[in-house]
């Protein structure tokens, strides 16, 4: 069975080693933190860039259980 992750529209995140001109290049990444703040849990921090860079990051897990997209 095929599954579609949802793609990664921007990041905000200038720090974060897979962003790549504000589009995340991370294959899939985590989405966790505290019900009311839902955040990125595949941030990295790092002095390189890396990830996948032809391609854009997907939403491969979702943490937040009362998060609207988490169904």
């Amino acid at each position: 069975m095929a599954m579609k992750m949802s793609k990664i529209t921007a990041c905000d995140v200038k720090e974060c080693s897979y962003n790549q001109k504000m589009q995340c290049h991370a294959l899939a990444i985590t989405v966790g933190g505290p019900e009311t703040c839902a955040c990125c849990d595949t941030y990295l921090h790092a002095d390189k860039k890396g990830g996948v860079a032809d391609m854009t990051g997907g939403v491969g897990a979702c943490k937040v259980e009362k998060c609207s997209y988490n169904a």
